[in-house]
């Protein structure tokens, strides 16, 4: 009678390591087509850095910009031509009133 329970024993202890082993390797299928996707996506994703003279270069004509900007707005004669000169007026679809005139009129 041992023998009979050690050999039900051993062939249940089998098919227990069967199953394991077939988890084990779907386990590692997954896992290694997982590592795949995030090499992919980590390729696609990853920024590319701009060589130096690239950014260099956008760099200088960045502050170029900037100083023209700056020498533009402290010219007194140049800020004057940034106003403003004319108005134009706008009229309601239907009304043919101004806005104006109707915040004046339900006052």
């Amino acid at each position: 009678q041992d023998v009979k329970y050690k050999t039900k024993q051993a062939a249940s202890l089998d098919k227990g390591v069967a199953d394991m082993e077939g988890d084990l390797s779907s386990t590692k299928e997954e896992y290694r087509a997982v590592g795949d996707y995030y090499t992919n996506i980590k390729k696609a994703c990853s920024a590319k850095e701009e060589p130096y003279e690239q950014r260099k270069k956008a760099r200088e004509q960045e502050i170029a910009g900037l100083n023209e900007a700056l020498e533009i707005l402290s010219n007194g004669a140049s800020a004057a031509s940034l106003v403003q000169r004319s108005v134009t007026h706008h009229t309601l679809r239907g009304t043919g009133a101004r806005p104006s005139q109707l915040m004046t009129d339900d006052a």
